[in-house]
């Protein structure tokens, strides 16, 4: 494993003394063959340059991505990777930002032949590790619907998670609490449509009130979610339209939603009822958001 930024004749020549098959792990390889600082400064603050036409007007450029700054650091094992010393390795970098390696890597097959990106884990793969190492087996689904709501949940999230809950014997919402996994940092206020509600196995999509078709805001951290209906009503053999308020807790009622997709359901079995919320995007979004202002 190679954790400092070793380069060179001399590293290049003791890679290739090794006779044996063997990998070589660059782990976090943005992070061990760090830009110079002033590259860095470059890439952290809005990267422009200024450019003066023959009218004498100025003009601002952006640069593209970080990974298009020169980094020296990277490049000083472009040989090693070129194949310019033969040996029986198999090198592998990881890397958690992908825009802080150099360009001289990128879209390079020679170089790096594979490119493997890892959003997150599956949900099968979090059910099949909660059946084999969570104690309440009655919690498995809590977890997997939990993870499913990050846009990356990764097996330190989730293997914290597990051994808390375990150690404690405590649900999903109570070990939150104190570990350092915040879902709200990855979710936001958003324009939701409501597509879909029910109440007494009835659908009432129809019947909700035209200025509560819309939510806006975060269905996983706000306490809670209003719906409005207008509910038919026998009032003395008169037909009758009563306004009714529907209430969901995420804490409490939220069963499956994905950041990725926007989808986001929930159900309350003690009153019969169900939502489903979808993230509005591009045209819709700013049709509905100027419907509400006017």
């Amino acid at each position: 494993m190679i954790n400092e930024p070793l380069s060179g004749e001399r590293f290049n020549a003791f890679v290739q003394s090794i006779q044996q098959p063997a990998i070589v792990l660059f782990d976090e390889f943005e992070k061990t063959y760090r830009m110079p600082l002033e590259s860095e400064l470059k890439s952290s603050s809005p990267r422009h340059n200024m450019v003066v036409d023959s009218r004498g007007k100025v003009s601002r450029h952006r640069y593209g991505d970080d990974h298009e700054l020169p980094n020296p650091s990277q490049d000083a094992i472009l040989t090693l990777l070129d194949g310019v010393y033969p040996s029986n390795m198999l090198f592998i970098l990881t890397a958690n930002d992908k825009t802080r390696i150099t360009k001289n890597l990128m879209n390079r097959p020679g170089r790096i032949l594979y490119s493997l990106e890892f959003s997150g884990l599956d949900p099968e793969l979090v059910r099949d590790y909660c059946n084999d190492n969570l104690v309440n087996k009655t919690l498995v689904d809590e977890v997997v619907i939990y993870g499913n709501l990050f846009k990356a949940f990764s097996f330190d999230m989730m293997q914290a998670l597990v051994q808390e809950m375990n150690m404690y014997q405590e649900n999903t919402g109570e070990v939150l609490k104190w570990l350092n996994i915040d879902l709200g940092k990855n979710t936001k206020n958003d324009l939701y449509l409501v597509s879909k509600l029910v109440l007494n196995g009835r659908d009432m999509t129809n019947s909700i009130n035209v200025d509560c078709d819309d939510y806006v805001g975060n269905p996983v951290t706000d306490p809670r979610i209003v719906i409005s209906v207008n509910e038919k009503r026998n009032w003395f053999g008169w037909p009758r339209s009563v306004q009714r308020l529907l209430q969901f807790r995420p804490s409490e009622h939220l069963v499956k939603g994905n950041i990725t997709s926007g989808v986001f359901e929930f159900q309350d079995n003690k009153k019969k009822q169900e939502l489903i919320l979808e993230r509005l995007s591009g045209v819709n979004a700013l049709y509905t958001a100027m419907r509400l202002d006017m």
